[in-house]
């Protein structure tokens, strides 16, 4: 009878083990499918799939959450009936849907079953993450498949761009030059070479600022070299570059550093009292397949459309190798960053002008968007400037306040006593680890 039970125990063991690495190999692969979590206030079966959703973008997969109360059209388009409902797309069609409550493991499996063969691809089973990183829930071009190029708008298309306040403009700002500042970036990793763009935005005692996307240094760890080309005057030059700061998560966003050997054009952005409105005139820089860098003149088709970080939809889907590169006005300020392609609806995604000045703000960097005198008040305020230097009089507000920097609360109750503390600029894996107690329990 012992014989037996310890078959039996081996059998049990042997199960188990295969269903972990089916499990593993489902979170470890990833493919082409996309996929539309359509959801709506007071669904409570839709908080319960949001976390299935999430582990999902968290192994890689590209889903994007739509508010079904907000976008009546995409739930027109997508005959959304039932809440939750996530809608599986492959080539820009259709392939599947799950609508109610499905696992994890289902939602996978069928996302997998929808992709083609040859996309299908092995995640890394223990990413490593530098400082504020965490797999981003967007669509990157670094990974996606060659789009087709797209043609300029035309001029009778344009709506003039208008602003929430008059800004005074002052010939202390440096003039804009986003054609010579767009750089291309090369992220060399030991099974692939991610290739994107990124744009010079500040120069400080010869060493050049560059912002791009966040998602091109997902899979960086110690060592991994990262090279910029700038194209001042024509001419490729390479340079060795440090990433400096970066975000994979919701706000998809980095910096990097080089030191050029000569002085290099700068990409001035918007000041932070400005407004972005639907039909502003706007145009990109990006490298096409790693191409050189070349412009589309497009227009702003919507503002916010989808949860998370403030962003930007764009009229033309970007092709692999723009992701990073930068959005412009028209007086050639910079306004955006792009993460994404929406080839469903032939748009760009970009970070909105409120995450590039949040990144920004983590280093101290305000007075890249904020007007000269404010930008010297709050330098001052920061230790960072003589107070000779500051203006004697008062700055007037702003019509629109600088986005203040996400603060958490903590307090522990234990023993009768209780303890408090805030933390500014938490981590996305620290407020995740949180949630995901707070749902254990």
């Amino acid at each position: 009878m012992r014989g037996w039970k310890t078959v039996a125990a081996a059998l049990v063991w042997m199960i188990a083990a295969c269903c972990s690495q089916r499990l593993l190999s489902f979170e470890n692969r990833v493919g082409d499918c996309v996929a539309l979590f359509f959801t709506k206030p007071g669904c409570s079966a839709c908080s319960s799939v949001q976390s299935a959703v999430q582990q999902a973008i968290d192994s890689g997969w590209a889903i994007r959450t739509l508010d079904g109360a907000r976008e009546k059209g995409l739930v027109a388009r997508w005959h959304i009936e039932k809440y939750p409902t996530v809608v599986l797309i492959r080539n820009g069609r259709e392939v599947d849907r799950l609508i109610g409550e499905p696992h994890f493991e289902e939602l996978v499996r069928r996302m997998l079953a929808a992709s083609s063969v040859d996309s299908i691809r092995v995640q890394s089973a223990s990413p490593s993450f530098v400082r504020g990183q965490s797999p981003s829930a967007s669509v990157p071009m670094a990974a996606a498949p060659s789009l087709s190029q797209n043609t300029a708008l035309p001029t009778s298309s344009v709506v003039p761009a208008t602003h929430e306040a008059p800004v005074v403009r002052s010939p202390q700002r440096p003039p804009s030059n986003p054609a010579e500042a767009t750089v291309r970036i090369r992220v060399d990793e030991p099974q692939h070479e991610a290739i994107g763009t990124g744009t010079i935005i500040d120069t400080y005692q010869g060493e050049a600022l560059v912002l791009t996307c966040g998602h091109l240094f997902r899979d960086t760890k110690g060592g991994t070299r990262i090279v910029v080309e700038t194209f001042v005057g024509g001419q490729p030059r390479v340079y060795n570059a440090t990433l400096i700061d970066f975000r994979a998560d919701e706000a998809d966003v980095g910096l990097i550093s080089f030191r050029p050997e000569g002085p290099v054009p700068i990409a001035r952005l918007m000041d932070h009292r400005e407004k972005l409105n639907e039909g502003d005139s706007v145009y990109s820089w990006g490298c096409d397949h790693g191409n050189n860098p070349s412009r589309r003149d497009s227009r702003i088709t919507k503002l916010n459309r989808y949860l998370g970080a403030p962003n930007v939809e764009v009229y033309g889907a970007p092709v692999q190798g723009r992701s990073g590169g930068g959005l412009f006005n028209s007086r050639g300020e910079l306004i955006g960053v792009c993460y994404a392609a929406d080839n469903e609806l032939n748009e760009g995604l970009y970070n909105a002008p409120e995450v590039v000045y949040q990144q920004l703000m983590r280093l101290g960097l305000n007075r890249l968007f904020t007007h000269p005198e404010e930008g010297a008040a709050s330098l001052a305020a920061a230790g960072n400037s003589p107070a000779a230097n500051m203006p004697s009089n008062p700055v007037t507000p702003p019509s629109r306040p600088i986005p203040p920097a996400p603060k958490l609360t903590v307090m522990l109750e234990e023993n009768g006593q209780s303890r408090r503390w805030e933390i500014s600029n938490p981590t996305p894996e620290l407020v995740q680890s949180l949630q995901n107690q707070a749902i254990r329990r």
